[in-house]
């Protein structure tokens, strides 16, 4: 059998790709895309000293990491700043799907695989999240990038019983991965 030799500029190019995974590789659906089909709802709009939140939602075409089947798109404006760009966040979350343990755990391990230890130095899942799970209390938190470029990943439990996954200043991600 051939044995493969990878050269040290391969092995920098594995590690390069390896370091530039975001959340967005873990969806099927691409988030960015949301506003091409017609297929969002509007579901409110605000007004609040010159600042106007419009969200929207829709269904997504799959159910991603085995529990979010919709999406929500937080679109924020400034009337006095029309030339600036739109600030988003983004909220996946599951609406009738019965949460396990084991789908949220998934989830966090693929964070922390992705982005290491949380703005708490929590890493992996913990005998502590699956309590936290259990009493409707579990948060986790990322914030990421620099200067005007930061965004965040956090995952909850709302009182309803949903997870919620939210990327922050989602424009923000897609400016830093090029998508934007």
């Amino acid at each position: 059998m051939p044995r493969i030799f990878i050269n040290n500029l391969c092995q920098k190019k594995i590690i390069e790709l390896l370091k530039n995974k975001n959340i967005l590789d873990l969806f099927l659906y691409d988030l960015s895309t949301f506003f091409y089909d017609k297929d969002y709802q509007k579901v409110s709009c605000e007004e609040i000293q010159g600042h106007f939140m419009i969200e929207y939602e829709k269904i997504l075409p799959c159910t991603e990491l085995n529990i979010f089947d919709k999406v929500r798109f937080r679109v924020f404006n400034d009337k006095e700043n029309i030339i600036g760009s739109n600030h988003i966040n983004v909220t996946l979350f599951n609406d009738g799907i019965i949460l396990t343990n084991s789908e949220v755990k998934n989830i966090v391990n693929k964070l922390y695989n992705i982005y290491g230890k949380d703005d708490n130095n929590k890493g992996e899942w913990t005998k502590e999240d699956e309590l936290d799970v259990k009493a409707n209390i579990f948060g986790r938190v990322w914030t990421l990038g620099q200067g005007l470029n930061v965004y965040s990943i956090s995952i909850s439990i709302s009182p309803y019983k949903e997870l919620l996954l939210n990327i922050l200043f989602f424009t923000n991600l897609l400016k830093q991965i090029g998508k934007l």
